[in-house]
């Protein structure tokens, strides 16, 4: 696996150090030769916002936008797998606890709300420990 994850994107729009870059995401299967008749082809259109930008930029620019390999585990393990633990654990104890489902289920959905405004509170940081940058 590499350590730097690289998309070519174009660049949206600009201000005071802060970029926005479209990037095409294609499928897997962009490479075959019979993506126009299959269903499955997709391409989705994303727009990542690059801080910090040290070099001139014009709208319009072709870019390569970068982030590390690492930064992506952090964010699967910050959406999906602490939520998951938490959930799961609050849901068990609760069961055990009480022996009512309804009541567990709705308990160890709630228990995702302090989690979530906690990451909402701390966007601004984890924004900046989970940054893309702009390859020179």
């Amino acid at each position: 696996m590499k350590e730097v994850i690289e998309h070519t994107g174009i660049v949206e729009s600009i201000d005071a150090g802060h970029a926005v870059v479209r990037i095409v995401q294609t499928s897997s299967c962009s490479a075959c030769k019979a993506r126009e008749f299959c269903a499955s082809n997709e391409n989705k259109e994303k727009f990542i916002d690059v801080y910090g930008i040290r070099r001139p930029l014009a709208v319009g620019d072709e870019v390569v936008v970068c982030a590390s390999a690492s930064m992506g585990w952090q964010a699967i393990g910050l959406a999906f797998v602490v939520p998951l633990v938490i959930m799961m654990t609050v849901l068990g104890v609760t069961l055990w606890q009480t022996g009512s489902e309804p009541l567990s289920a709705l308990i160890g959905i709630s228990s995702l709300l302090p989690y979530y405004l906690i990451i909402y509170m701390n966007k601004e940081r984890l924004t900046k420990k989970m940054a893309f940058w702009i390859k020179d």
